[in-house]
């Protein structure tokens, strides 16, 4: 029994510290402190992770999509890196990317997508940095105005919002 209470001791911890330090890139991000603190790690095979700052992503490559999206009206804008620079900049490769948003919404994208489909790691909606309430500091958004074939459940899923860290397998 004492092993049981210790086991689930544990776990409640690390629960707790695993929702504090979301919950502080959750702060930090609103309050607008991304320029110094991380708010994305990216991680791979071989114990591979890196962290990164929005100055840091805002250095890499930008790419641009416009287009409708199911959560906002209208034609949006936004900038990021695409997911497939993003990978090669890191030299990453693998089959599947496990998606981590800071609510703990989880997602499966496979890597294929971002040769294919070209989806972006936003971080600028029509001009202006993505607060937590806007989905942001970071979206994943594709190109669902390129093709019929995008709008449907299956890409609105993998279109994470407030995406905190990425893992490829």
């Amino acid at each position: 029994m004492t092993n049981r209470r210790s086991f689930i001791g544990a776990l409640v911890l690390l629960c707790g510290l695993a929702g504090s330090a979301s919950q502080a890139v959750a702060q930090d991000a609103a309050a607008g402190n991304t320029a110094t603190r991380a708010i994305l790690t990216v991680s791979g095979p071989g114990g591979f992770t890196r962290d990164f700052t929005l100055p840091d992503l805002e250095k890499l490559p930008k790419a641009e999509i416009r287009t409708k999206t199911p959560w906002h009206d209208g034609l949006q804008h936004f900038e990021g890196v695409s997911l497939q620079a993003l990978m090669d900049h890191l030299q990453l490769r693998g089959r599947d990317a496990q998606v981590l948003a800071l609510n703990r919404y989880r997602t499966t994208i496979p890597v294929a997508d971002f040769a294919e489909f070209k989806p972006i790691l936003a971080y600028r909606r029509n001009g202006a940095p993505m607060e937590i309430r806007e989905k942001g500091p970071l979206f994943i958004i594709y190109p669902y105005d390129s093709s019929a074939a995008l709008k449907n459940e299956t890409y609105f899923g993998r279109s994470a919002w407030q995406v905190r860290s990425i893992s490829v397998e």
